[in-house]
């Protein structure tokens, strides 16, 4: 940015020209960092809820304009509060991370995976043709969390309880199948954990409960 005047003689007339430049890249910089920090999980890089809340709502108009279907995934991890109790929160943390990147090396291109609290985690899935596309989702999630997690001289297993609803079947507003999905996960915690279930009935998974460390 540059701000360009003029100085005048005592006459009146134009003696020469001052041109003052300012480097504003910085600060575009700085400002991109402050908002992406405002929307991205500091620990992980994912979407914050705020971000995924956006992301929902966005997805939802889409689909009501392609008539298409979607669902929100709401995860959240199994045996993590003892992860922390007994390795500490480093190996929390360390869970955290390799979880995320778990997560999102398991969706499609176009697929969001947000942290949206402590150890939850929102899946939005578009463009879905049926219920079993889910379920094979589902299903691969949570074979991917099952598997062993390494941290130092550790072997840690955790697995995850995920609830779903779906769009339109279960509703058109983003807040309501985020409830909804919220409202099947705690059904799984309930029942025995590492599963999914859609948000109107129980769906049984064929990964059994491997962990070695529960809630």
């Amino acid at each position: 940015m540059s701000d360009r005047h003029h100085e005048n003689t005592q006459n009146g007339h134009i003696s020469h020209y001052v041109a003052v430049k300012e480097d504003i890249t910085a600060l575009k910089k700085a400002e991109q960092r402050i908002i992406h920090m405002a929307n991205h999980d500091v620990l992980t890089g994912l979407p914050t809820r705020r971000l995924a809340m956006d992301c929902l709502v966005s997805s939802l108009e889409k689909a009501k304009r392609k008539q298409t279907k979607m669902a929100i995934l709401f995860i959240d991890l199994d045996g993590f509060k003892t992860v922390n109790d007994t390795l500490g929160h480093e190996a929390g943390d360390h869970v955290l991370i390799e979880t995320a990147t778990r997560l999102s090396t398991s969706l499609r291109e176009g697929d969001t995976v947000a942290r949206v609290g402590g150890d939850e985690f929102w899946i939005i899935l578009t463009n879905i043709s049926d219920r079993k596309c889910i379920i094979t989702a589902a299903e691969k999630l949570l074979k991917t969390v099952a598997t062993a997690y390494q941290y130092e001289n550790n072997e840690i297993n955790i697995g995850v309880s995920i609830g779903i609803a779906l769009y339109p079947e279960h509703g058109k507003d983003p807040h309501a199948l985020v409830n909804l999905a919220d409202q099947a996960m705690y059904k799984i915690k309930h029942q025995g954990k590492n599963n999914y279930a859609f948000s109107e009935t129980m769906k049984t998974a064929e990964v059994s409960n491997t962990s070695d460390l529960s809630v």
